[in-house]
């Protein structure tokens, strides 16, 4: 019988590449069509790829094994077909850090994230989860969106009139100045624009920003911006999606947007802590109210 590459002619391989994994993670190859045909191996050595011997015309998901709330978890994976003494490299990456979302996204594999989907990331050394909220696969870019409500704030220290100097964007700051620098250097600096009191647009440049009413409910302010505005998130299509909680229960005031309305005495826009959308959020809040923050940022292709 002859031999291809050390292993008996006819079987396939599958390498995974474990440079976005760390020492410790099991990485899974499992047969679709037969479930008892599953083999484990735990990464040693980061970048050493791990190599599985399999039966060929089979159909195989290839994915990270998690323990999560004591329930064994496959997290994200891809599918593949082992022909005949076939050997195939996986793409496989840990879709549930940043360094494995970027790995994806200079392979222009971004599709194989789907809305919704959670990244862990480091908070002043905590887990902090932010969820898949765009996937732009045109220009190899994926836009995240805090699971949860990060902190609370006014919107700003007088009456609510503008993002530009509001607590708000300085909590938006305080976000990304708390992540940690292995998290960082993935994030990249976005041109946006806020809608003020006086219907006109504040342009600025963030790492890290606080959504608008376009990206939450859909409808565009009125003017045109001077930074595009690319449509509602996908993740925010129903009212229940734009729900917030805030350590572990609902925020009674629920979250800013970074737009604010013209035309009457509040101005600052929110989600209430039903999902609901409502314009002059303070006239139904409280001018003074304190509700959630919510912060976003993107990652894209290095090229």
């Amino acid at each position: 019988m002859g031999y291809a590459d050390g292993f008996y002619y006819g079987q396939g391989r599958i390498i995974c590449d474990t440079s976005t994994f760390s020492v410790g993670d099991t990485i899974r190859v499992r047969s679709v069509y037969n479930a008892l045909q599953t083999e484990d191996k735990q990464v040693v050595t980061v970048g050493t790829p791990l190599i599985f011997t399999v039966p060929p015309y089979d159909y195989y998901k290839i994915c990270k094994v998690e323990e999560i709330n004591n329930v064994e978890t496959e997290i994200g994976g891809e599918y593949v077909t082992v022909d005949y003494g076939q050997t195939i490299r996986s793409l496989v990456v840990d879709m549930a850090s940043l360094v494995g979302v970027q790995s994806l996204l200079n392979a222009h594999q971004e599709g194989l994230m789907n809305i919704g989907d959670e990244v862990k990331i480091d908070i002043s050394g905590a887990n902090w989860i932010m969820q898949v909220a765009r996937i732009d696969t045109n220009n190899h870019a994926i836009d995240f969106v805090s699971k949860d409500i990060y902190s609370t704030t006014k919107f700003s220290s007088g009456r609510q009139n503008s993002y530009d100097s509001s607590y708000l964007r300085a909590s938006a700051q305080a976000f990304y100045n708390a992540i940690g620098v292995n998290d960082k250097q993935y994030i990249k600096q976005v041109s946006r624009s806020a809608i003020t009191n006086s219907n006109t647009y504040f342009t600025y440049t963030d790492y890290v920003w606080i959504p608008d009413r376009t990206e939450t409910n859909g409808t565009a302010p009125t003017g045109t911006p001077p930074v595009s505005r690319t449509g509602q998130f996908p993740i925010f299509t129903t009212q229940a999606s734009r729900i917030k909680i805030y350590q572990g229960s609902a925020w009674a005031y629920g979250w800013w947007l970074s737009d604010c309305s013209y035309g009457d005495t509040y101005y600052a826009d929110g989600i209430s802590a039903d999902g609901s959308y409502h314009q002059d959020c303070a006239k139904y809040d409280g001018a003074s109210a304190t509700k959630g923050v919510v912060p976003c940022f993107r990652l894209t292709a290095d090229s």
